[in-house]
């Protein structure tokens, strides 16, 4: 995996910047962040809940923020949080993949949406990708 991501300061909400060298790993950076965001306990080795995810939209940062906003709401649903993914397809508008998480006791952050506000991906002067998510808390 070769992504990072960072906070970065905003007044009321949560930013982040994840920096990813692929689309997938730009995915895979993100949700491991939305999940650090979530809890603060360590990730387990192994994971007892898996959940199938089949999404569509109009273009990748659209559907990244869709493919967050579903797994929130799973989090939601599950009582769990998802930090691992396993991509089978991505393609700019389409993602098939498996998320992988497990239960916790409560949310170290409520997280109520991932937004559009401003949404882009960038490719910045080391080739790389790089996307700034706002999360709405």
């Amino acid at each position: 995996m070769v992504y990072h991501w960072t906070v970065l300061t905003h007044p009321a909400d949560l930013k982040l910047k994840i920096v990813a060298q692929t689309k997938a790993e730009l995915f895979e950076g993100a949700l491991e962040a939305m999940a650090h965001v979530l809890t603060k306990e360590p990730f387990p080795s192994s994971f007892s809940l898996q959940q199938e995810l089949n999404l569509s939209s109009v273009n990748l940062a659209t559907l990244l923020v869709d493919f967050l906003n579903e797994v929130l709401a799973q989090s939601e649903i599950e009582q769990a949080v998802f930090p691992r993914l396993q991509i089978k397809h991505l393609t700019d508008t389409q993602l098939q993949a498996q998320i992988f998480g497990f239960k916790i006791e409560q949310f170290q952050t409520q997280i109520k949406a991932v937004t559009y506000h401003q949404v882009k991906i960038t490719q910045n002067s080391q080739g790389k990708l790089e996307i700034i998510i706002l999360f709405d808390l």
